[in-house]
């Protein structure tokens, strides 16, 4: 049985909604080294079919760049085309809240990045960018690009370990898929948790 989509999901917001700790999984994604929290802005974004599940974050800096960034435990070939559907509600909200239905001049919107995380059990290259649209097609009105970071362990270790937080959420991840050898699912979840408290590993969030 696979670790519990929504429970990791839940799991990964809860740790990230922090604007410090957001701050810092920018800074580590986009390769910034932004200091002040007061100019980040983060938000759950809700899934498409439950707004009582919350499927990726938003992080906003200085109302210039929005980081869109997913968990995946499977691969999901079409994220390029749903981060698209994310960014156009998340640019709906900025358009009402700005009062943008009858403005005559340029409103700049956020600049966005899309990246999804993956730690999966399938093979998954450390890198891969997923695409919404064809970049060969001149007439095309729409090309997004996603890009998909493999974030188990051994993949894409640098850049784990640049963001503490990120670095305890893949080791937490590795315990539960080494406890499922040996226990059901629910007892490894309980096991990994046990551990990571012991050790000083995403503790105030799993206690």
């Amino acid at each position: 049985m696979a670790i519990n989509k929504e429970y990791l999901n839940t799991l990964f917001i809860n740790i990230f909604s922090n604007e410090e700790r957001a701050l810092e999984l920018f800074n580590t994604i986009i390769g910034t080294n932004f200091k002040d929290t007061s100019v980040v802005e983060v938000n759950a974004v809700e899934d498409f079919f439950s707004s009582d599940i919350k499927s990726a974050l938003s992080i906003e800096i200085s109302k210039k760049v929005i980081l869109l960034v997913e968990h995946q435990l499977v691969i999901d070939e079409g994220i390029a085309a749903k981060m698209l559907m994310y960014i156009a509600r998340i640019y709906g909200k900025i358009y009402d809240d700005n009062g943008l239905a009858y403005r005559t001049k340029l409103f700049k919107m956020p600049r966005p990045v899309f990246i999804a995380l993956y730690s999966g059990k399938e093979d998954f290259p450390e890198e891969k960018i997923l695409i919404f649209g064809d970049k060969e097609f001149k007439e095309s009105a729409v090309f997004l690009e996603a890009k998909v970071l493999n974030i188990n362990k051994g993949y894409n270790t640098e850049l784990v370990s640049k963001c503490k937080a990120l670095a305890d959420y893949v080791s937490f991840i590795a315990k539960v898929r080494e406890y499922e050898d040996k226990y059901p699912l629910k007892k490894a979840i309980k096991s990994a948790i046990n551990y990571c408290i012991d050790n000083n590993i995403l503790k105030e969030y799993l206690v």
